[in-house]
């Protein structure tokens, strides 16, 4: 996506991270790749990525290790985990633990990733808009700059965010 930051993919296979950053640059997604925790830090650092995908069994430094250092550094990172090492889950869970927002298991689908990135990037999935009779125009966006609004013609209205409750109708 041009101008948005970039995913940092971390895990010491190559092959993973070609198949992975495939996926996620047919999507729009630039990507840069670091092949031991030790590089990912470093990385982080100069490019501070949208998100981090990290493998949690690496040799130099492992993916415990490298969560704990990035958020370090930045509390609100956005990091997903994964592996395919027996006990995965286990692994996950250390990491959620420590403030990774997500865990997946190798293979990973692609879907999944997309989905989960999605999910807490907010990417924008959707925009609405209609002009209706006299120039009344509704625009609905769901994305980082979530917006909502009800033009008509030299007048403009919020409308209340997707996330807020409706208001309690008087019975």
């Amino acid at each position: 996506m041009t101008g948005a930051r970039p995913i940092l993919l971390i895990d010491d296979s190559a092959d993973v991270r070609s198949v992975l950053r495939v996926g996620l640059e047919s999507e729009g997604y630039f990507v840069i790749e670091a092949a031991d925790g030790r590089e990912s830090v470093r990385l982080y650092r100069e490019h501070r990525p949208a998100l981090v995908l990290v493998d949690i069994v690496m040799p130099e430094k492992d993916g415990i290790e490298t969560v704990r250092e990035i958020l370090a550094i930045d509390t609100d990172a956005v990091i997903f985990t994964m592996t395919g090492k027996d006990g995965a889950e286990d692994h996950n869970e250390v990491a959620s633990m420590l403030g990774a927002r997500r865990g997946f298991r190798k293979p990973i689908r692609i879907d999944d990733l997309l989905a989960g990135i999605r999910l807490h990037l907010r990417t924008p999935t959707a925009r609405l808009e209609k002009v209706y009779k006299e120039g009344v125009r509704i625009t609905l966006q769901d994305g980082p700059e979530e917006a909502s609004s009800l033009r008509a013609p030299g007048n403009g209205v919020a409308l209340t965010p997707p996330s807020s409750p409706p208001p309690l109708s008087p019975p």
